[in-house]
């Protein structure tokens, strides 16, 4: 069996479903867009089983961390700290980070092995390690 395979969760289509709903119910009531984007990314990772995600916000020349949610990170460093660390500065996109490769792109990556990254990609990864990867750009026009 592969790593892939021994992932895979069962899931149940009728609950699945129950949830976008509501999840669909809950956006749409939300007035205040700080809470908007955290109750977003909240669901995102709750239904993706992620233990991490981050919502970046393009201001000009750089990246933003609009949302940060981490549960390993909580549990190492404290909300607080962590939020301190990783908010610190905003991305520039000038600096190739993965993050700012998907804003600059618009290509979406979704990367199995963090480890195994060729050095030749256009991008590198900064900071915190993390064994997967996923990123979308989202755009304001879309």
């Amino acid at each position: 069996m592969s790593s892939v395979e021994s992932m895979r969760l069962p899931i149940n289509l009728t609950e699945a479903f129950r949830d976008l709903v509501q999840i669909g119910i809950a956006l749409t009531s939300e007035r205040d867009l700080a809470s908007l984007l955290d109750l977003i990314l909240s669901e995102a990772r709750r239904f993706t089983r992620a233990e991490a995600g981050t919502l970046l916000l393009r201001e000009d020349t750089t990246l933003g961390f609009a949302v940060l949610q981490n549960d390993r990170l909580v549990r190492e460093l404290g909300e607080t700290e962590m939020q301190r660390r990783l908010q610190a500065e905003p991305l520039k996109l000038s600096e190739m980070s993965l993050a700012a490769y998907v804003a600059l792109t618009g290509d979406v990556a979704n990367i199995a092995d963090t480890a195994a990254i060729p050095p030749t990609t256009p991008y590198t990864l900064t900071g915190w390690r993390f064994p997967r990867i996923s990123t979308a750009p989202k755009s304001a026009n879309a």
